[in-house]
């Protein structure tokens, strides 16, 4: 893929300044808008408020999602979350208890 440009390290606040969910997007503001609206969420409803700090390129974007998702635990993020590393669709190798 090739680099998008500045793109936006979002994240997603309860009216109580928790951390639901933190993403990227190029149009972090849409974004918001879009998780408030996705029936799909059942935490949707919570969603008060967003932050977004921009990166110079897509990839330094991700980078920076995974290490604040693994660093700072969002209520509602699965991937990268070092809860979910079991799943398959976590992005990191499954763990093996070897005992």
């Amino acid at each position: 893929m090739p680099d998008q440009g500045k793109t936006g390290l979002y994240r997603l606040y309860d009216r109580q300044g928790r951390l639901l969910y933190i993403g990227i997007s190029t149009d972090p503001a849409k974004r918001f808008n879009t998780h408030r609206w996705d029936r799909g969420k059942p935490w949707r409803d919570r969603i008060a408020s967003y932050t977004a700090e921009w990166l110079d390129t897509r990839e330094e974007a991700e980078a920076a999602e995974v290490q604040a998702i693994r660093a700072e635990l969002p209520l509602h993020n699965r991937m990268h979350h070092p809860d979910c590393d079991a799943e398959l669709w976590s992005g990191y190798p499954a763990k093996v208890n070897t005992a």
